[in-house]
């Protein structure tokens, strides 16, 4: 039965099992082992042709918080030489960095893992079974998970540019335990599993077996629970997928934003799951549910320039748009023009990551004079001079709609005078200083790149 758990799996290249030494982790690599076996054997016996079998390489991650760890490390070793089956040790440090034990092993486990799953036909499989995916539907639920989170762990999912598989999910442990006794394999205990400190622990030893004494089917319900969870998730998925390209999104120019006016015209519950699926699509860390209220405040309110910051980005109302800002894009924007570059009409100014700057005919845009100039950012004091008056550059900027995250970074087209010194000559694609219009040129055209 285990066997044919996996077989939905043989047309992967590389199966990566996740080894621990642990008796879920344990009967896996076996059954992997055993059915690869028994289906080489049958085709070396036969005359038909049949697709290459996957290739099984054991990953033990030394995660080095046990006084027994390498003990830990040679049982695994022993047991793969054994079995004549490859095995990897990766040896990590784990970082709590305010996230918990627990949660920090698993990061930087995945991590380790993360090296193996370099092309779609990479598979990592993992040995969770239906006890572990009890245990982590009451802890999501005690921690007052919504549906994505109570929908637990999924059977297969994309992982990097491959899949992660846990082809035991809904298999009861006691089946795993009676496949490990009738094949006499030799696995190991984790002393911190005694430990009711951690979470986990104190729900597989206090909780489900209090639970079970009167619902003797607890963990099948639980598993079928989450099940129940993640098809309404998916279905929550489709229905923000269906609000938002019925006509939410805003204009691309200043970055990715939903059009406030379109979001208020939705009832506030369905307005909550536009934004999980929206940020979920811009793979940023779902927010809680007190951050998500923030949010539709922000959008409620619709007042301009109001914003929120997160850990690595941040939210603005401008213009009637709920726009979303990545710091890193930021960042990234503030190196780019924290040194001048010199630029010729005649060339594109382009970098991947910021935008492009160049001139093209525009119809009823005026032309900038052919030459070099030099591309910088406002500097206080520095005025454009358009039809005669003097203008600061702060007021222009407001003016022509730019973002306030922006001004500070958006590219301003100086002329270098003998003496040194610097004339603003056009402000982005928004204006054409006096002196420096030319019919008989290209407009500046400047578009920030998002992607």
């Amino acid at each position: 039965m285990l066997e044919q758990q996996l077989t939905p799996y043989l047309d992967c290249q590389r199966w990566i099992v996740g080894y621990s030494g642990g008796l879920d982790s344990t009967v896996l690599l076996h059954t992997c082992q055993a059915l690869l076996k028994k289906l080489s054997q049958q085709r070396a016996v036969s005359s038909a042709p049949a697709p290459r079998l996957p290739e099984l390489v054991a990953v033990h991650i030394d995660h080095q918080l046990m006084s027994e760890h390498l003990d830990w490390v040679a049982h695994c070793q022993r047991f793969c030489e054994r079995q004549q089956i490859a095995i990897e040790v990766q040896t990590v440090g784990v970082m709590v960095d305010g996230q918990g034990l627990e949660n920090a092993a698993r990061s930087a486990r995945y991590a380790a893992f993360s090296r193996y799953i370099d092309t779609p036909n990479n598979l990592l499989l993992i040995g969770h079974h239906q006890h572990d995916q009890a245990e982590t539907v009451l802890l999501r639920l005690f921690r007052g998970a919504g549906m994505h989170g109570v929908g637990a762990m999924s059977a297969i999912r994309p992982f990097l540019s491959g899949r992660l598989a846990r082809p035991f999910l809904h298999t009861p442990r006691n089946v795993l335990q009676h496949y490990a006794n009738e094949h006499q394999l030799d696995y190991l205990e984790d002393p911190s599993n005694a430990d009711d400190k951690f979470d986990r622990n104190f729900i597989r030893r206090a909780v489900l077996p209090l639970i079970a004494e009167r619902w003797a089917a607890v963990e099948s319900s639980l598993a079928r629970f989450a099940g129940h969870a993640a098809d309404n998730e998916r279905l929550a998925r489709d229905l923000a997928h269906l609000d938002i390209s019925g006509g939410l999104r805003g204009p691309k120019k200043y970055g990715e934003c939903l059009q406030i006016d379109v979001l208020n015209g939705f009832a506030s519950y369905r307005r909550a799951n536009i934004y999980r699926f929206w940020l979920g699509t811009l793979g940023v860390t779902m927010p809680s549910t007190a951050r998500l209220k923030e949010i539709d405040a922000l959008v409620t309110g619709n007042r301009a320039g109001s914003k929120l910051d997160f850990s690595n980005y941040s939210l603005h109302v401008h213009s009637g748009s709920l726009y979303w800002v990545a710091d890193t894009w930021l960042s990234a924007l503030d190196r780019f023009f924290a040194q001048p570059h010199t630029w010729q009409t005649a060339d594109i100014l382009a970098n991947k990551s910021i935008g492009t700057l160049c001139v093209a005919t525009v119809d009823g845009r005026d032309g900038l004079t052919p030459g070099e100039y030099q591309i910088g950012v406002r500097a206080d004091g520095i005025e454009c001079r358009l039809n005669g008056q003097s203008k600061p550059l702060k007021k222009l900027l407001q003016e022509a709609g730019i973002p306030a995250w922006l001004r500070d970074s958006f590219p301003i087209i100086y002329s270098v005078q003998s003496d040194g010194s610097r004339q603003v000559a056009a402000i982005g694609d928004q204006y054409i200083c006096d002196g420096y219009r030319c019919g008989q040129s290209g407009a500046v055209t400047w578009n920030y790149n998002f992607d």
